[in-house]
């Protein structure tokens, strides 16, 4: 339990504490390390985003369409091709 505690305790520096915040977006077992007395580190920031400054959350396209219940969303289909021009 303690090593989930201090892994918690990493994501809640992340979010709420860092400045700019951080958005760690791989969170799983395997990319939580420790240390020689066992205090857990995260690792692997390859998919970590910053996060934004001077709101209080950040919603991705699809989760905004999701909360709208919209069964097409234009900003992700516009998302997508965009993405497939280049």
């Amino acid at each position: 339990m303690k090593i989930a505690a201090g892994a918690a305790k990493g994501l809640e520096y992340l979010h709420e504490t860092a400045n700019p915040p951080v958005i760690y977006r791989d969170f799983k077992s395997s990319n939580i390390l420790l240390d020689e007395e066992f205090h857990p580190k995260l690792s692997d920031f390859g998919l970590a985003k910053l996060g934004p400054t001077g709101r209080l959350h950040a919603r991705t396209h699809k989760e905004e369409c999701r909360l709208q219940k919209l069964q097409h969303c234009p900003a992700v289909e516009q998302n997508w091709t965009t993405q497939f021009r280049k």
